[in-house]
């Protein structure tokens, strides 16, 4: 008789190893994982949840159920008016909170990116006024998620920074002397 090396009801976990090699073990494992823990997270809009798994850093996106609202409402449309549900479901998508998670790799460059944001806030003062602002707005009109053809907060940073950088040139520009024969009186 020969010496049986697995039984077979291990087989068929044999077969599904290959499952578990190199990216897949990433993809099929931490990310499906966790969007399975998400889905079922009492905070999370559970029909929002998506996994984007063919991009250079695989991607859960999700949104929050609305938060509470941190003040009572000032004046309230009268019960059954024109536009009081489109005004309920916008109030309830500003106290919710769109999330992507994503996973550290080779292509991941997040960390350096929140160091970069840090050092722009800094450098320019208005930034994150202006970064808020247009971000609501944005997100008012449904073009704040790049997965469905609108602008990344990174895009929107990098946009601001080289307006105010554009808005601070023409300021010096003004502030500084002509220096043409006519205006320096010496002719």
């Amino acid at each position: 008789q020969g010496v049986r090396v697995m039984s077979t009801e291990s087989a068929p976990s044999l077969a599904r190893a290959g499952v578990m090699e190199g990216r897949n073990v990433f993809k099929g494992t931490l990310q499906a994982n966790l969007a399975q823990f998400l889905a079922n997270a009492e905070w999370v809009q559970a029909d929002s949840l998506k996994t984007i798994e063919n991009t250079a850093v695989p991607v859960i996106t999700l949104t929050t159920k609305p938060l509470p609202p941190l003040l009572p409402p000032a004046g309230k449309p009268a019960p059954g008016a024109c536009g009081e549900a489109q005004d309920l479901k916008a109030e309830e998508r500003l106290r919710s909170v769109r999330l992507d998670v994503t996973f550290e790799g080779a292509e991941h460059r997040g960390l350096a990116a929140v160091a970069l944001v840090k050092n722009l806030v800094q450098d320019f003062p208005s930034l994150k006024n202006l970064f808020l602002v247009l971000k609501l707005m944005l997100a008012e009109k449904g073009l704040d998620n790049a997965y469905t053809g609108g602008l990344t907060s990174f895009g929107l940073i990098l946009l601001l920074v080289r307006f105010l950088q554009h808005q601070n040139q023409q300021e010096l520009q003004s502030r500084a002397p002509q220096g043409g024969p006519e205006e320096s009186g010496g002719g």
